[in-house]
């Protein structure tokens, strides 16, 4: 289980110094929304904030809301990112989509496709097989604080029965209203990764929100076993 913070509530200003305090905490991988106006209707964080923070010695999975997933991915992978997420509907066709997760995995990126809420995920099973990382919103993408959509539940079952059934060692990510309570629901139904934002950086502290997932999550597993 990875907790992923997404950046996207901190002030752009404070961006490096929340990195250094999450690398002091022992997290490994941060998530990066990028979006543009004509995906999303929204602007996040940009090259030149990437920059700041490109050479610490952290993971970052940047996740691309935007509708030329090629050219944002080239400029971020110059920059050192090793995680690519594109929007499967970013792309107008499945060919194109194939192409764009060969030419990454050629670069030695890994590769994730992000399903909005309202688009079904067995219309893209065909590329579960290729990817590393399937991300499914569970609110609409572009804005945080928003609630945890409980019928992506189903969604997120049915990609994990897909990747058990195929022998897949994809991951499942989660980004969207992750709190110390709907987590639990994630991890039932076959979440990896968690992207959590609000929750992280609303509370008393950055340590004790990460601390509290984690405990929560040490808890469920020993129920399970």
């Amino acid at each position: 289980m990875l907790i992923s913070p997404s950046l996207l509530s901190v002030e752009r200003k404070k961006i490096a110094l929340i990195v250094d305090e999450l690398i002091n905490l022992k997290v490994k991988y941060i998530h990066i929304d990028v979006m543009d106006k004509g995906f999303i209707g929204h602007t996040a964080i940009k090259i030149s904030d990437f920059k700041k923070i490109s050479g610490k010695k952290i993971k970052y999975g940047i996740h691309l809301m935007v509708n030329n997933p090629r050219k944002y991915a080239k400029k971020f992978i110059a920059l050192g990112a090793k995680t690519i997420i594109f929007h499967y509907e970013s792309f107008s066709n499945n060919m194109s989509i194939a192409k764009f997760i060969s030419d990454l995995h050629v670069l030695n990126v890994k590769v994730g496709i992000a399903f909005k809420p309202n688009t079904k995920i067995e219309d893209a099973f065909f590329f579960i097989k290729m990817v590393d990382i399937v991300l499914i919103m569970t609110v609409e993408p572009g804005k945080g604080g928003q609630t945890f959509n409980k019928k992506m539940l189903k969604k997120i079952k049915i990609c994990s029965e897909y990747i058990k059934k195929n022998n897949l060692k994809t991951s499942i990510e989660v980004d969207g209203g992750i709190n110390n309570k709907t987590c639990i629901e994630c991890w039932k139904n076959g979440v990896n990764i968690l992207v959590i934002g609000s929750y992280l950086f609303n509370g008393a502290s950055i340590k004790k929100q990460i601390d509290s997932i984690s405990n929560i999550y040490r808890e469920f597993k020993n129920f399970k076993i």
